[in-house]
C-alpha cells in the first residue's frame, strides 16, 4: 500500500488523471469508468486503514491496500455544502460566494464554470447522481434561508444552475439538502422536509418524488440505485457520483449492524460503528458488482470525505491525532480520508 503521498487538493485531481489517460488512448479502447464515492462527516481516524481499532471497514481497507491512500488530503471547506461545491467545480468555492452552509449560494452558470459531470458528459460518459446533493436548494427553501440570514436573494438563474438535473447528470436519485433520517419513510420521519427524495432521468422535466417502505435504510437504497445504474450502463463509459450521507447524524443504524459492534461499550459510538459497518458492506456490494461485470480494471474509484468529523459530542467521530473538527479549519476539519484505486494503473 502506497501511503506517503503528499497531496493538497480536491476532487478534480481524479478528473485530471482520467482526462490525461483518456486522451492518450487509441480509438479502439474504451474510456475508463469513474466511480466517485463521497461520504459525509467521516472522522480521519474512523477507518481500519486509518488506524482505527474499533471501527471495522474491511472493504474500504482493501480498496486502500490495492490503491493509493492519501495521508495528507485536504478539502477546501470544513462544511458539507461549500466543500462539495469545491469538489464539483474544481475551484475554491469562495470565488463564487459559497462561503458556508447557511449561505446556500448556488453555482455559477455552466458557460462560466462547468461541473465535473458536464465535462464528462461532453466526453461521452453516461453520468449518474445517487445520494446527497447539498450544493443547491429548491427555490422556496433558498429564499427562506437567505431571508433568515439577512442575505440578498439570488437571481433565478443562479438558483437554476444549482439543480443537478440541469448540470450534466443524465439521471439520479437524490436528496436536496444535508442530514436527514436513515429510515426516511418511517413514521414519524416521513413528513419531514429532509425525508423527501427525488428521481430524474432528463434535464427537460422536474424530478419526481421517490418513496419506499418504512424499513428502507438510506445507505442500502442508495446502493441499490448505484448498482442499477452500473448494470444499465452496458458498454457505455460511466461516471457515477455516489454520495452517501453516512456517517452524518442522526445516529441511526440497523439493529443487526449495531449488534455486529457489541465490542464497543459506549452506546452512541456503537451506533456510529453500525452505520460504518453498513456503509462498508454497501461499498463492498458495489465493488463486487464491478468484479462480476468485469469492470474493475477499467474503473477509477475515488473514496473521499467531504470534511472532517464533527466530534465525540455529535456523531462520535474521531479525527485523531489532529486538533479540530467539522466547522473549523484546524486539521481535523479539513484533512480527510481519501483513497484512489485503479487496478492495473496504480
Amino acid at each position: 500500500m502506497k501511503e506517503k503521498i503528499w497531496i493538497y487538493g480536491i476532487g478534480l485531481l481524479m478528473l485530471a488523471l482520467c482526462t490525461s489517460y483518456t486522451l492518450s488512448m487509441d480509438s479502439e479502447n474504451r474510456q475508463p469508468n469513474i466511480l466517485f464515492i463521497l461520504v459525509d462527516d467521516l472522522g480521519y481516524a474512523d477507518l481500519g486503514c486509518q488506524g482505527s481499532k474499533e471501527i471495522r471497514t474491511p472493504h474500504i481497507d482493501l480498496l486502500a491496500k490495492t490503491g493509493i491512500r492519501f495521508t495528507d488530503f485536504y478539502v477546501t471547506a470544513p462544511q458539507c455544502g461549500p466543500s462539495r461545491a469545491g469538489i464539483m467545480t474544481g475551484l475554491n468555492q469562495a470565488r463564487f460566494g459559497y462561503l458556508d452552509n447557511s449561505g446556500h449560494a448556488g453555482l455559477p452558470d455552466p458557460e462560466v464554470l462547468p461541473l465535473m459531470p458536464e465535462y464528462l458528459k461532453s466526453a461521452g460518459y453516461r453520468t449518474g447522481l445517487v445520494g446527497k446533493w447539498h450544493i443547491g436548494q429548491g427555490t422556496e427553501y433558498l429564499i427562506k434561508k437567505r431571508e433568515e440570514n439577512h442575505m440578498p436573494l439570488l437571481p433565478a438563474k443562479r438558483i437554476d444552475c444549482a439543480k443537478p438535473w440541469k448540470r450534466g447528470f443524465d439521471e439520479g436519485l437524490f436528496i436536496v439538502g444535508g442530514g436527514g433520517y436513515y429510515f426516511p419513510f418511517r413514521e414519524p420521519y416521513s413528513n419531514h422536509p429532509r425525508s423527501h427524495y427525488y428521481t430524474f432521468n432528463s434535464a427537460e422535466s422536474e424530478p419526481e418524488e421517490f418513496r419506499l417502505g418504512e424499513d428502507a435504510y438510506k445507505t442500502d437504497f442508495f446502493t441499490d440505485a448505484a448498482l442499477e445504474f452500473i448494470k444499465e450502463s452496458g458498454e457505455e463509459p460511466f461516471f457515477l457520483y455516489l454520495s452517501y450521507c453516512a456517517p452524518h447524524t442522526p445516529l441511526q443504524a440497523k439493529q443487526e449492524d449495531i449488534e455486529a459492534n457489541s465490542h464497543i461499550k459506549e452506546k452512541d459510538r456503537r451506533i456510529f460503528a453500525g452505520m460504518m459497518t453498513c456503509l462498508d458492506n454497501n461499498i463492498g456490494r458495489v465493488l463486487d458488482l464491478l468484479d462480476e461485470e468485469g469492470l474493475r480494471q477499467n474503473t477509477l474509484i475515488v473514496f473521499l470525505s467531504d470534511n472532517g468529523g464533527p466530534g465525540p459530542g455529535k456523531n462520535t467521530s474521531l479525527n485523531d491525532p489532529f486538533t479540530g473538527e467539522k466547522g473549523d479549519v484546524h486539521e481535523g476539519g479539513i484533512r480527510v480520508p481519501c483513497i484512489m484505486s485503479w487496478e492495473g494503473v496504480f
